[in-house]
């Protein structure tokens, strides 16, 4: 039996069904009954089915004591809904944008010219925290860059999961924040500078694959301070307290990043975002849509390129700011 209770229960369902298929949760089902009783009570039973403009609106108002995240929120899932019965052939009103509330938050994306330069100070820096040398330095970076993973992965590293001699040289990423391991493939740079570190790493106790000067696993906090350390050497000015840069935000700029290098080889977002999202060991699509509107500010010319479908998958790409 239905859970929902208007003409559109079974398109509702069968929405759902298509959302969770391309990864995404959909899992607080409140959000589907709440439109569905608003579906009830504004639509004339005799009337054809397809959401008009008078109702979308009348659902975009704002309600009391309400923020206007969540505002806009609702209006996305309205929207969403909509689009994907046009695609199924009713007559269903679209706006073609939305107001979309300014983040508190807004992660700092790195220009390929700056990463580099990182690199090339990282490969000069020889930091009083490692156990060794610059090999050390030179490969942290580099794998927080050109992996994705976060700082807590990587320092939980240890020696058993590194695989760098194998067909595909990748890292094994347990125990993670979402509770998923996965496999990380290497580039072949990559593989081979974490070759030439392990050469260098001194015998220690422990099995960790990053150790500092006292043969202790390095922290998180290492990290950090060495970081801001090389963002001064490379002339990358801190934008303030909450702006960054930060050790995280290699992680944004690898996925902004490679989301675009997949459009230019004629990869649709429709395909490509849900390979990001599994790669970065997110549990749903919606953690990692935020990386769709980043790569549209930095590239505005895939809006330009995005297919229909898309549009309709990720529709805040489109919105106004």
């Amino acid at each position: 039996m239905s859970i929902f209770i208007s003409n559109y229960a079974e398109l509702i369902t069968n929405y759902i069904v298509f959302k969770r298929s391309l990864g995404y949760e959909l899992s607080n089902l409140y959000h589907w009954k709440d439109i569905d009783r608003f579906l009830e009570s504004t639509t004339n039973k005799t009337q054809d089915l397809g959401i008009t403009e008078t109702q979308f609106y009348s659902w975009y108002q704002l309600r009391p004591n309400e923020s206007l995240r969540n505002k806009y929120e609702r209006a996305c899932r309205m929207r969403s809904l909509s689009g994907y019965l046009r695609t199924l052939g009713y007559d269903s009103y679209v706006p073609d944008h939305l107001k979309n509330p300014k983040k508190t938050f807004i992660p700092y994306i790195f220009s390929k010219v700056e990463i580099e330069t990182i690199f090339s100070v990282s490969d000069t820096i020889i930091s009083k925290n490692a156990g060794g040398s610059k090999e050390f330095s030179s490969i942290i970076f580099r794998i927080l860059y050109s992996t994705g993973i976060r700082v807590g992965e990587l320092t939980a590293l240890k020696l058993e999961d590194v695989v760098i001699d194998g067909k595909i040289p990748h890292l094994k990423i347990r125990n993670t924040k979402n509770k998923q391991d996965r496999l990380v493939p290497l580039s072949e740079s990559t593989s081979e500078a974490l070759k030439t570190y392990l050469r260098t790493r001194p015998i220690a106790e422990n099995d960790f694959v990053f150790i500092d000067f006292k043969k202790s696993p390095i922290t998180q906090q290492t990290i950090y301070k060495w970081f801001r350390e090389i963002l001064f050497a490379s002339g990358i000015p801190h934008q303030g307290k909450g702006k960054g840069p930060r050790v995280h935000d290699l992680r944004h700029s690898f996925s902004v990043h490679s989301l675009h290098s997949m459009h230019d080889r004629g990869v649709d977002l429709y395909c490509s975002l849900p390979v990001l999202s599994k790669y970065l060991g997110h549990n749903c699509l919606s953690s990692t849509d935020m990386y769709v509107r980043l790569t549209a500010e930095m590239y505005p010319e895939l809006l330009t390129n995005m297919s229909e479908s898309s549009k309709l998958v990720f529709p805040e790409v489109s919105d106004e700011e």
